[in-house]
């Protein structure tokens, strides 16, 4: 599936591929799945990441 959303972004030309972190973890490596890992490994496309708005609160 990561590949799919890369090969998405590329072909519409996407300036962005924003992805969001998993709320209930804390630890960088864990909060950044293997699925948003992959992603981030493929893309050459940047990518945003953001965290829930209940890690702020």
């Amino acid at each position: 599936m990561p590949v799919t959303v890369v090969d998405y972004a590329e072909k519409v030309k996407g300036d962005m591929i924003v992805i969001m972190t998993d709320q209930e973890k804390a630890n960088l490596s864990i909060l950044m799945g293997d699925y948003s890992q992959k992603i981030i490994n493929l893309s050459s496309i940047p990518i945003l990441s953001v965290k829930p708005e209940s890690l702020f609160n």
